[in-house]
This record gives structure tokens, sequence and C-alpha cells, in this order.
């Protein structure tokens, strides 16, 4: 039953000889010959063509985010120069809204929080999943390693404990799968770290706004002069 599960989650095969076992050469030599990035890929199983597909979408994902977000961080701050919302970014549309609304004092700050909540999560959209497949490529590789390894000290009882060499040769296929995950996963990563940076940038923009907003109205509120009262009454009420 082992076997049978090693070998559906694993995939392993029948190999083809390699140039040197076709030469002639001793079996030992030609199981330790390097062999090409496909073979490896095929020696790892489902578990690498997991790893290479998810690390492929994860790496194309993050380099999407980082390209909107820098074109947004910079429309946000050409827009931060400007007295008038200019364009369609997230800059723009909150100073839209409190320009519409009117209001003042907390129901303008109000505004100003509904505006920048609209606003964030199409901005932090697909950083959660990179931050997941960061986490996740490793641990896959590491899966394939152990499952490589299970695999290799099996084939040495099996075969008895002169085959050091085959034992060798299967660890080393094991650990392409670890190789993979961490070849993955440190782009993803960085990528990872340059989308959060402009969405900081961008976020840190609206809030200096909205901060700059809600100060300017208080100012206006509290240079406004107060109302006299009638003649003969104090301005307050009996």
């Amino acid at each position: 039953m082992i076997d049978t599960l090693l070998a559906a989650l694993y995939g392993y095969g029948i190999r083809t000889p390699t140039p040197l076992a076709e030469a002639g050469a001793p079996a030992s030599m030609a199981s330790m010959a390097p062999q090409s990035l496909p073979a490896y890929v095929a020696d790892g199983g489902y578990i690498t063509l997991i790893i290479i597909v998810l690390g492929c979408l994860s790496c194309a994902l993050g380099i999407w985010r980082i390209v909107a977000l820098a074109r947004l961080a910079r429309a946000v701050k050409r827009q931060s120069r400007a007295a008038q919302a200019v364009g369609d970014n997230p800059l723009a549309r909150v100073m839209r809204a409190a320009e519409s609304s009117g209001a003042s004092g907390e129901t303008l700050e109000w505004r100003l929080e509904e505006a920048c909540l609209r606003e964030t999560p199409p901005l932090r959209f697909g950083l959660g999943a990179l931050k997941l497949c960061a986490a996740l490529l490793p641990m896959l590789g590491l899966l394939g390693t152990v499952l490589g390894m299970m695999e290799a000290i099996q084939s040495m009882a099996l075969a008895g404990p002169t085959r050091t060499v085959a034992m060798a040769t299967g660890i080393g296929r094991a650990l392409v799968t670890t190789v993979l995950g961490l070849t993955f996963a440190i782009p993803v990563v960085l990528l990872h770290a340059g989308a959060a940076a402009y969405l900081s940038a961008v976020t840190t923009r609206l809030e200096e706004y909205c901060a700059r907003t809600i100060a300017d109205d208080a100012s206006r509120h509290s240079d406004r002069p107060s109302r006299p009262g009638r003649p003969g009454h104090s301005g307050t009420d009996a």
C-alpha cells in the first residue's frame, strides 16, 4: 500500500539509460551521471509539477500587482500636488467624495473614512495570495524531498546496504523539489515586498490628504466669528 501511494504521489517510472550506461560504463558511474532539467522534473513527479505551476502563477501575479501599484503610486503622487481632482486614481476619487458631500466636522471625517475604505480592497488585491504562495512553495518542496527520501531509503532496504550509490542518487533527486520550491519562493517574496511598498506609498498619501482636509475644516470652523446675541440677552437661555 505504501508503494502504491508513493508511486501515485511521486510518479516515478522506468528511467531511460544515461549516455554512460549506453557506452558500457559501470552501473555505479551510470547512476551518478548528471541529468538534464526535464529529467529531474520528471523524477520529481506531481509535486514538482505543482511547484512549477504554482510558482509561475505566483510570479505572474506578483509582476502584475507590482506594475499596477507602481502606476497608481505615481498617479497618486501627481494628484497630491494638484488642488483639484484630476484623472481616475484613488486620491482623486477620495477628493471628489469629500467635495461632493459638502459636509464638515465629524460628518466630513466619516465621509473621508468611508471613501478610503472603498479604495483599500482593490489596492490589496492579490497580496494575500502572494504571501500565502511564498510560504507554501518551500513547504511543498520539503514535502517532495521527504517523499523522495522515504523512497530512497525503502529502495536501499530492498536492494541491500551495499547500494549506497543508488541511495545517494535517490536523495539527490529528492532534493530537486526543495531547490525548485526555494527558487520560486525567493522571487515571490521579493515581489510581495515590492508590491507592499507601493501599497504603503498609496495609502500614506490617502491618509495625509484625509488628515489635512480634516485639519483645514477644523481650522475654518474655529476661525469663524461667533454670532452676537440680541441686545439685552446674554446669548444663553435661562
